[in-house]
């Protein structure tokens, strides 16, 4: 079964637009990576199950079931392209948004941090308490 040339390019520019989405979504997670060292291997796990999953997806919604080899051409030309041009842009704006997104969970969890602090301080060891209060104290 042949498939006709405009169907082919319409997969093509589906898959560029897989290709951008991917690249998106790395520079997303690089930008974790960068603000949080330790992320890094949870990070890259992620992305390679997210990876494999879209491209199984795509190859059985968009490739009728069946690898096409020019989708791997054009998710490899958009990266590439990506990579080049925007990726230095993408990845300021993403540290932005996570450094924001630090912030603002910083702020909401401050009380609990403060109520945890104080209580380390307080009941550093409970048993010694107890050891030196009477029985009738209690």
């Amino acid at each position: 079964m042949e498939i006709p040339v405009s169907a082919q390019a319409l997969t093509f520019a589906q898959g560029a637009l897989l290709g951008l989405g991917l690249c998106l979504v790395y520079d997303l997670l690089r930008a974790l990576r960068q603000l949080l060292p330790r992320a890094g291997t949870a990070a890259d796990a992620l992305f390679g199950l997210l990876l494999a999953a879209s491209f199984l997806s795509f190859a059985l919604t968009a490739g009728q079931g069946q690898f096409r080899l020019y989708v791997f051409l054009a998710v490899f030309l958009t990266a590439v392209l990506y990579f080049l041009t925007l990726s230095p842009l993408v990845l300021r704006v993403f540290r932005a948004l996570w450094d924001l997104l630090g912030r603002m969970l910083r702020a909401l969890l401050a009380p609990l941090r403060f109520f945890f602090e104080i209580s380390q301080k307080n009941f550093k060891n409970p048993l010694c308490k107890l050891s030196k209060m009477g029985y009738n104290d209690l």
